[in-house]
């Protein structure tokens, strides 16, 4: 199966496109602690984030911080997954 038309291949049926049920996400985004976005798009340079109630910060830099419920692009690159931490929780490394 090409996806995209870009040539590439995928083992399994996969959506390009995926559909959510926001009411879902956001009942889920009242417990989680941590929240990521995966890159779904083959060529994407940037990706649109629905940042939960709540401060967040980014995992990688902690200075940068969101205040949801707000929706966010942020650059989508191939070493960093967009990975967010719901402030005053704590991750064990």
């Amino acid at each position: 199966m090409e996806i995209g038309g870009t040539g590439s291949h995928a083992p399994w049926n996969m959506p390009t496109e995926p559909k959510f049920d926001t009411e879902l996400i956001e009942i889920y985004a009242r417990y989680v602690k941590l929240h990521h976005a995966p890159i779904w798009q083959i060529g994407s340079r940037d990706r649109q984030v629905l940042i939960p109630e709540g401060v967040w910060n980014l995992y990688w830099d902690q200075s940068q911080s969101w205040t949801g419920p707000a929706t966010i692009t942020i650059p989508a690159t191939l070493d960093t997954l967009p990975l967010f931490i719901r402030e005053g929780a704590t991750v064990i490394h």
